[in-house]
């Protein structure tokens, strides 16, 4: 999960310095997945402290 996590961190970096614009539809996209993945990242963290 953390490689997927850092790839689309990554990915979104580049298309951030390449397009210069936080609307466009591809850092819109990534911003989402990033988003999907970060949340799905702290639901399992939280379940293995919890047991």
């Amino acid at each position: 999960m953390l490689d997927k996590i850092e790839s689309v961190r990554q990915q979104l970096i580049q298309v951030v310095a390449e397009k210069k614009s936080f609307t466009d539809v591809e850092i819109v996209r990534l911003s989402q997945q990033l988003d999907v993945y970060l949340l799905e990242f702290h639901k399992r963290r939280k379940q293995n402290d919890g047991e």
